[in-house]
C-alpha cells in the first residue's frame, strides 16, 4: 500500500467492510478463492474500497514575532485560495495565551504594543476530502518606533545672543536633523547639522525677538520624524543705553562726587571710569537703581568719566561726560594759609613761593594783569597750576599744543591772552595774561627763578641728585626692561611665525573644509535622488507585490481551472470511447440501415469538427499569451464563431432528431430493402474508409490538444518553480539585510565611542580653557595694581617713569595679544576637533548612503533577473510555439524528468545564491570602501539606471497587462472549455437517448416494416441532402484550414517579435555589463580619494600636535613672564616705599624751605622800603642839587 510496492498484509475476512491498515497513494488487492464444495463456486459482486484524501480541519500556527522598535501594528493581509472552502484567522499578543479573531484584510491600529510581540493562527477547514484551501503568506506591517532628540542648551526662558551653540542628542537610528525658529511671524529655518549628537552654531545676528520658540526636528532611517520645541527664548542682539545726569560735586564737603544716570531695564552692571591722561577704575553699580556715589582718593578737577551699561547677554553701551570735578578752597583753611593769589590746596614738591611773589608783584603794580601760570620743570613736566583768573579756561595742553613753552623771546598769542614762558637753570614758569609782558618784566622774572633755585638748600639739592641717581637706575632698569621687551618681541615674531603656520594650516582646512562641504551638498542632493528612486523604487515593489499577488491567485484559480480541464478531458476521453463503442454497434447497425449509418457517420464528423474548433481555440488562447491585443481580437472573432458554430449545432441536433424519425421509417421497410441495403454498403466502403481516415485525424489533434495541456501544465510549474525561486532569493535578501542592520549597530556603536572620546577631548580641552582663563584674570589682576602702582609712581616721578608705564602698558598689550593667539590657537583646536567629527559623521553618511546605493542595486539586480526569468519565459513560449507537434508528443513524455532536472538545477542554484550571499557578507566591508570611491560618476550612473527602471517599469506594466489580458482569455477559455463540456455531456445525454430509441426501434421494427417500402424515395431525398451537406462541410472546412494558416503566420509573426525583444533584452545586458565596468572604474577613483582624505585626516593630527606642543610652550613663556611681572611688581612695591619716603622728607624740606622763603620776602619788603626811602633821599637831594644849580 505505498509507492515500495511493501509484502501483502494479512487478510481481511470481514465480508462487511474492515479498516485498512497505513496510508499510501497506491492500493493493490488481490481475492483469494476457496471453496469446501466442488459443486458450489464463489461469486463476487463487487470490490468497494472508500479513502479520504484530507483532513477536515487543519490548524496552522506561528511563533512570536519580537520587535522592540515598534510603535503601532499597522494591517495584516493574506495570500490564500480558498478553492470554495474556508479558513479562519486569530492572532495573540500574550504569546498564545488569549486569541483574537481577525478577517483579513484588517487595521490593527488600536491594538496594544506593550508586550511589543506578535503571533497568529490559522485555522483551515473543508467539507470536501479531495480539496483543500491554501494558505501561502501572512503578512504584518507596522509602525517603528519615533526617533527623538533632546536639547540640553539653550533652555526655557533663555536669554541669548550673537553665535549661540545649540547642544543636542539623538536617538540611534537617526539620520538627519533641522533646526528652526520661530519669532512670532512663522517658523524660519536655522540649518542642518551633519553629526546626529553634538553641538550646533546658531548665529543669531540681526535677530531680535522676545516669546519666541526653538524647534528641532530629527528623521531616522526609516523616514519617520519627530520634534522638540524649547520655548519661551529671547534672543538679544541690541546693545543697551545709558545716559549720565547731573553730576553732584561734593568734594569741598564730605569728598564724593554722585553720578545719575539713565538706563535699559535689562542691565545688570554698571562700570565706572575716568580719564585725567589714562583711563583709571571708578568702580561699579550692580544695583543699577540710576545713582552711583564715588569716594575719590585725591581732588578731580576736569576729568572726563565713562560709564559702560553691562546687560544679561554681556552686550555693552558706553557714554562719556566731559569736564567732571571741580577744586574749591576747603571749608576750613589751615592757618598758615599760601597768599591769598594760591587758588589750590596742594603741597608742592618744589616750593613756588618765589614765582608767586614775583607774579604778586606783577600783579600789584598792575603793568600787567596775569590769569593762569604753570610751573614746569627742565623737561617740560608740568609741576604745579595756578589759577590766578577763574574765567581763565585754557588748559597745559593747550598750551604745549600753541607753543608757549618754546615762546621765551616773545610771546605767543593764546585766545585772549599772551603766552610767554620765563625759564631759569632748572624750572620754568609760563605765563598767561591780558596785557603784553615787558622784557624788564621777563629778566626780573627770571632772576627772581635763578635767587630761589639759589636759596635751595644743599640738603634738598643732595636729595635732588639722589633723586637723579635714582632715576638713571630706573633708566638702566628701564633699559633692561626695554631688553626683555625685544626678548617678548622676539618671542612674539616667532609666535606670528607660528600663528603664520597655523593660519595656513587653518587656510588648508578651511579650503578642505570647502571641498567637503561642497561634496556634502552634492551628497545631499544625491541622497534626495536616492530617496525619491527608493520611494519610486518601493512603490514598484508594492505594485510587483500586489501584481504577483493576483498573478499567484490567478494561477491557483489556473490550476483548479486546468485540473478541472483535465478531470473534464478525461471523462469527455471516456465518453469518446463510449461513443466510440455505441458508433461501432451503430456501424453494424447502419450495415442493415443505410441511412441510419449516414447519419452517425456525419455525427461524428461534427463531433470531429468542434473538438478539432475547441482544440484550435485552446492553442489559440494559449498563444496569444504572448500578443495580447491580437489575441483578444481573435478571441473576440473566436467566440463570435463559436457563436455561429452553437447555431449550427443546434440546427444538427435539430436534423439529427428528424433523421432519427426518418430512421425510424426506414426501419420498417429495412427488411424488404435487404439486397438493395447490401449493395449501398458496397457503394459507401470507401466513405467509410475517409470517415476512419477523419476519426484518426481526429484523434491526432485530440493527442495534440493533450500535449498542448501538458506543455501549459509544465509552463505553470515552471512558473511556480521560478516564484519560489524568487521568494527564496527574497528571503536571501531579507536576512542579508539583517546582516546590513547588525553592522550598523556595531558601526553606531563604535561612532558613539568616537563621539564619547570627542566630548572628553572636548571637556579636556575646555578645562584647560577655564585653567588658562583663571591665570589671564590673575595676570590681568596683578596687571591692574601694577597699573595703579605706576600711575601712583608716575604722579609723583618723572616722564622716564611714564615711559616705563608706557613699556609695561606695551608688554601687557602683548600678552594680551599672545592670550589672544592663544585664544585663537584653542578655537583653532576646537574648530579642529569639530572638523573631524564633522568628516567622521561625513564618512558615517556616505557608508549609509553607500548602503542605499547597494540596496538600490540589489534591487536594480532583482529586476535584472526578473526581466531576465520574463525575456526567459518569452523565449520559451516562443520556442514552444516554433516546435513541431512530434516534439510534444516527446515534451509529454519526458516531462516528468525535466521537472527533477529542473528542480534539481534550482537547489543548485540555491545552493549557489547562498555561497555568493556568504561571500558578499564577507566581502561587505570591502564592497563599503568601493563604494565610497563612486561619488564622482554617481549621477550619471543613476541617471542611466533610473532611466533602466523607467524602461523596465514600462516593461513590468506591459507585461502586468499581458498577463492580464492571459488571464482574461485563460477565464474566455474556461467558459468555452465549460460551453464545450456542456455540449459535451449533451452529446452523451443525445447518445443514450439514442441508445433508448434504438430499443424502441428494436422493439417498433416489426411495425415500421409496412412503412419501409414506401418511405423509400424519402431516404433517396435525405441521401441527396446529406451529399450537399457535406460537400457544404468541405468548403468549410477548406475555410478553417485556410484560417489555421493565417493564425500560424501570426503565430510566426510574434516569434518574430519575442525574438526582437529577445535581442533588445541581450543589448540592455550589454549596456549593464558596461555599466557595472564604469562602476567599478569608479570605486577604484573613490578608493584613491579615500586615500587622499585619510592623508588629510593625518595631516590634521600632526598640526594638532604641533598646535599643542606651541601650547605647551607659550604656557612656559607665559609661566616665565608672569614670574618677571611678580619680580617687577615686588621691585616696584619697594621703589614706591622708598618714593613715598622721600616725598615726606621732600615735602618736609619744602615747609622748611617755605619759612625760609617767607622770612625772605620780609626782608626784600623791608628792604624795598629802605630803597623808597633813600630813592626819596636821592629825589630830594636831586631836587637840592637842581635848586642849587638854578641858583647858581
Amino acid at each position: 500500500m505505498d509507492a515500495t510496492w511493501t509484502n501483502w498484509s494479512a487478510p481481511y475476512g470481514n465480508p462487511a467492510g474492515s479498516g485498512l491498515s497505513g496510508s499510501s497513494r497506491y492500493l493493490e488487492f488481490r481475492l483469494s478463492f476457496a471453496v469446501t464444495s466442488p459443486d458450489h463456486a464463489p461469486v463476487v459482486g463487487d470490490v468497494n474500497v472508500s479513502w479520504t484524501a484530507r483532513m477536515t480541519v487543519g490548524t496552522v500556527e506561528t511563533r512570536d514575532l519580537v520587535t522592540s522598535d515598534i510603535s503601532k501594528w499597522r494591517n495584516v493581509s493574506v495570500v490564500q485560495a480558498l478553492n470554495g472552502q474556508s479558513i479562519a484567522y486569530e492572532y495573540s499578543l500574550d504569546g498564545g495565551g488569549s486569541w483574537r479573531p481577525v478577517s483579513p484584510p484588517a487595521s490593527l491600529l488600536t491594538e496594544s504594543v506593550a508586550t511589543g510581540r506578535i503571533r497568529f493562527r490559522a485555522t483551515l477547514t473543508t467539507t470536501d476530502p479531495t480539496v483543500t484551501p491554501t494558505l501561502s503568506e501572512i503578512r504584518l506591517t507596522f509602525l517603528g518606533a519615533r526617533p527623538w532628540i533632546g536639547i540640553s542648551a539653550p533652555a526655557s526662558n533663555a536669554h541669548v545672543t550673537g553665535i549661540v551653540p545649540i547642544r543636542y542628542a539623538n536617538s540611534s537610528g537617526a539620520v538627519r536633523v533641522t533646526f528652526e525658529y520661530n519669532d512670532g511671524s512663522g517658523w524660519m529655518p536655522i540649518g542642518s547639522p551633519v553629526l546626529p549628537n553634538g553641538t550646533f552654531l546658531w548665529n543669531t545676528s540681526g535677530l531680535n525677538f522676545v516669546g519666541g520658540s526653538l524647534r528641532a526636528t530629527v528623521e531616522n532611517n526609516r523616514t519617520i520624524t519627530n520634534t522638540t520645541l524649547v520655548s519661551p527664548i529671547e534672543v538679544d542682539n541690541t546693545a543697551p543705553t545709558i545716559t549720565l545726569g547731573t553730576v553732584s560735586d561734593d568734594q569741598a564737603t564730605n569728598g564724593t562726587l554722585t553720578f545719575s544716570y539713565v538706563t535699559d531695564p535689562d542691565v545688570v552692571r554698571v562700570d565706572f571710569t575716568y580719564f585725567n591722561g589714562t583711563w583709571n577704575s571708578i568702580g561699579s553699580d550692580t544695583s543699577v537703581d540710576g545713582t552711583f556715589t564715588w569716594t575719590p582718593s585725591g581732588p578731580i578737577e576736569n576729568v572726563t568719566v565713562r560709564a559702560v551699561a553691562i546687560d544679561e547677554v554681556g552686550l555693552r553701551g558706553t557714554t562719556d561726560k566731559v569736564g567732571v570735578g571741580r577744586i574749591l578752597p576747603a571749608v576750613n583753611p589751615p592757618t598758615n594759609a599760601p597768599p591769598g593769589i594760591w587758588q589750590t590746596p596742594y603741597v608742592l614738591a618744589i616750593p613756588p613761593l618765589g614765582v608767586l611773589v614775583m607774579i604778586g608783584m606783577f600783579a600789584q603794580r598792575q603793568r600787567w594783569r596775569p590769569a593762569k601760570a604753570f610751573l614746569v620743570d627742565e623737561r617740560g613736566k608740568m609741576l604745579r597750576e595756578f589759577t590766578l583768573d577763574p574765567a581763565c579756561q585754557v588748559t597745559y595742553g593747550q598750551v604745549v599744543e600753541a607753543g608757549i613753552l618754546d615762546a621765551v623771546d616773545k610771546p605767543i598769542k593764546i585766545q585772549k591772552y599772551h603766552g610767554q614762558t620765563v625759564r631759569g637753570d632748572a624750572l620754568a614758569v609760563a605765563l598767561l595774561a591780558y596785557g603784553p609782558v615787558s622784557p624788564e618784566q621777563v629778566e626780573f622774572a627770571r632772576e627772581m627763578l635763578v635767587q630761589v633755585q639759589d636759596k635751595f638748600e644743599d640738603a634738598i639739592k643732595q636729595r635732588l641728585e639722589e633723586a637723579r641717581q635714582e632715576e638713571g637706575r630706573l633708566e638702566a632698569r628701564s633699559k633692561e626692561l626695554d631688553e626683555r621687551g625685544v626678548g617678548i618681541e622676539t618671542r612674539g615674531v616667532e609666535l606670528d611665525a607660528i600663528q603664520k603656520q597655523a593660519d595656513e594650516a587653518r587656510s588648508q582646512i578651511e579650503s578642505d573644509r570647502t571641498a567637503v562641504a561642497s561634496k556634502e551638498e552634492d551628497l545631499r542632493r544625491r541622497e534626495l535622488g536616492v530617496a525619491q528612486e527608493r520611494g519610486a523604487v518601493e512603490d514598484l515593489a508594492k505594485k510587483n507585490e500586489a501584481a504577483r499577488a493576483e498573478l499567484d491567485a490567478g494561477m491557483v484559480q489556473v490550476e483548479a481551472r486546468e485540473a478541472e480541464l483535465s478531470t473534464k478531458s478525461q471523462a469527455i476521453a471516456e465518453r469518446e470511447t463510449s461513443v466510440r463503442t455505441v458508433e461501432e454497434r451503430l456501424n453494424e447497425r447502419q450495415r442493415d440501415l443505410a441511412p441510419e449509418e449516414d447519419r452517425l457517420r456525419a455525427e461524428k464528423e461534427r463531433l470531429a469538427q468542434e473538438a478539432e474548433a475547441i482544440r484550435g481555440e485552446r492553442k489559440d488562447v494559449d498563444d496569444r499569451g504572448a500578443v495580447v491585443r491580437k489575441d483578444l481580437e481573435d478571441l473576440a472573432r473566436g467566440r463570435e464563431q463559436f457563436e455561429i458554430d452553437q447555431k449550427d449545432l443546434l440546427q444538427f441536433k435539430r436534423s439529427v432528431d428528424e433523421r432519427v424519425a426518418s430512421a425510424e421509417a426506414a426501419e420498417a421497410a429495412a427488411a424488404a430493402k435487404t439486397e438493395e441495403l447490401n449493395a449501398r454498403e458496397a457503394r459507401l466502403a470507401p466513405l467509410e474508409a475517409e470517415l476512419e481516415a477523419r476519426e484518426a485525424r481526429a484523434r491526432e489533434a485530440e493527442e495534440r490538444a493533450g500535449q498542448a495541456t501538458a506543455r501549459a501544465e509544465a509552463t505553470h510549474q515552471e512558473l511556480s518553480a521560478r516564484t519560489r525561486d524568487l521568494e527564496d532569493r527574497e528571503t536571501a535578501l531579507n536576512e542579508d539585510r539583517v546582516v546590513l542592520q547588525e553592522a550598523r549597530a556595531a558601526f553606531d556603536s563604535d561612532r558613539r565611542e568616537f563621539q564619547d572620546r570627542t566630548a572628553h577631548y572636548e571637556e579636556e580641552l575646555r578645562r584647560r580653557g577655564n585653567d588658562l582663563d583663571a591665570q589671564a584674570k590673575e595676570i590681568g589682576e596683578g596687571q591692574l595694581r601694577i597699573a595703579q602702582d605706576k600711575e601712583a609712581f608716575d604722579a609723583a616721578r618723572t616722564e622716564k617713569n611714564q615711559g616705563l608705564l608706557a613699556r609695561e602698558i606695551e608688554v601687557e598689550a602683548r600678552e594680551q595679544s599672545v592670550q589672544d593667539k592663544e585664544d585663537a590657537v584653542r578655537a583653532q583646536a576646537e574648530e579642529n576637533a569639530r572638523r573631524l567629527t564633522d568628516l567622521a559623521a561625513r564618512e558615517e553618511t556616505l557608508e549609509i548612503e553607500n548602503e542605499k546605493l547597494a540596496k538600490g542595486r540589489a534591487e536594480v539586480e532583482s529586476r535584472n533577473a526578473n526581466l531576465t526569468n520574463l525575456a526567459q519565459e518569452l523565449d520559451g513560449k516562443a520556442a514552444g510555439l516554433r516546435e513541431t507537434e512530434a516534439k510534444r508528443a516527446e515534451e509529454l513524455r519526458t516531462w516528468q524528468t525535466t521537472l527533477e532536472s529542473q528542480q534539481a538545477m534550482l537547489k543548485e542554484q540555491r545552493e549557489t545564491f547562498e555561497q555568493e550571499s556568504s561571500s558578499q557578507r564577507e566581502s561587505w566591508a570591502v564592497r563599503i570602501m568601493r563604494l565610497e570611491r563612486r561619488e564622482i560618476e554617481v549621477k550619471d550612473q543613476e541617471e542611466k539606471i533610473r532611466q533602466d527602471d523607467e524602461r523596465f517599469t514600462r516593461t513590468e506594466e506591459e507585461l502586468g497587462r499581458r498577463e492580464k489580458a492571459v488571464e482574461e482569455a485563460s477565464q474566455s477559455a474556461t467558459l468555452r472549455k465549460a460551453e464545450a463540456d456542456h455540449l459535451k455531456g449533451e452529446l452523451e445525454q443525445r447518445a443514450l437517448e439514442i441508445d433508448s430509441k434504438e430499443r424502441a426501434f428494436k422493439e417498433e421494427s416489426a411495425r415500421h416494416a409496412l412503412e419501409l417500402s414506401t418511405r423509400t424515395e424519402a431516404l433517396n431525398v435525405l441521401e441527396a441532402d446529406m451529399t450537399a451537406k457535406r460537400t457544404e462541410l468541405e468548403r468549410e472546412r477548406t475555410s478553417q484550414t485556410q484560417r489555421f494558416h493565417e493564425i500560424d503566420g501570426e503565430l510566426q509573426r510574434n516569434a518574430q517579435t519575442l525574438e526582437a525583444r529577445a535581442r533588445d533584452f541581450s543589448d540592455r545586458e550589454r549596456r549593464i555589463v558596461a555599466s557595472e565596468e564604469s562602476l567599478r572604474s569608479n570605486e577604484s577613483r573613490l578608493e584613491q580619494e579615500r586615500a587622499a582624505v585619510q592623508e588629510t585626516g593625518r595631516q590634521l593630527e600632526a598640526y594638532q600636535l604641533e598646535l599643542a606642543q606651541l601650547k605647551d610652550r607659550y604656557e612656559t613663556e607665559s609661566a616665565r613672564v608672569r614670574t618677571e611681572a611678580e619680580a617687577i611688581g615686588q621691585s616696584l612695591a619697594i621703589k614706591e616705599a622708598e618714593l613715598r619716603a622721600e616725598r615726606d622728607r621732600i615735602e618736609r624740606d619744602a615747609t622748611t624751605l617755605q619759612d625760609t622763603l617767607g622770612a625772605k620776602a620780609k626782608e626784600l619788603a623791608i628792604r624795598e622800603k629802605a630803597v623808597a626811602a633813600q630813592e626819596a633821599d636821592l629825589r630830594a637831594d636831586v631836587e637840592d642839587l637842581e635848586t642849587r644849580t638854578r641858583e647858581l
